[in-house]
């Protein structure tokens, strides 16, 4: 009988054994997918932050693009109509308009230089 309760506490124990052994694999297993998913969340958040850029930066090409076509559609007035008091003052508007626009562009340049890093490309 003793021999029989020493043989069951050790197959006890080697089972107890054998099952921490196997949680303890799961545990570095999980600890390695932890590990490479907060990598790729890292990346991906960097990606976010330079797509997030270009298209700011795309939205004021646009609207830069915009005001260049203002004054093509005003220099097409100009060539239909001969008054040139009113067409001077759209066009000192439309002027100071894209020196607004060049001065903020710069602005968000300078600005992002030091949010991106130097890897030679912002796409």
């Amino acid at each position: 009988m003793q021999t029989f309760l020493k043989f069951r506490v050790r197959k006890t124990m080697l089972d107890f054994e054998t099952k921490i052994s196997g949680i303890d694999y799961k545990i570095r297993q999980l600890i390695e997918s932890k590990k490479e998913l907060e990598k790729k969340l890292s990346e991906s958040e960097q990606r976010n932050r330079e797509l997030e850029t270009q298209i700011y930066n795309n939205n004021l090409i646009i609207k830069q693009l915009g005001e260049k076509n203002k004054i093509l559609n005003l220099g097409n007035t100009i060539s239909d109509k001969g008054d040139t008091t009113e067409i001077k003052i759209k066009i000192n508007r439309l002027i100071r308009e894209i020196d607004k626009s060049i001065e903020l562009l710069t602005k968000v340049e300078k600005k992002h230089e030091g949010d991106l890093p130097d890897n030679g490309s912002c796409a």
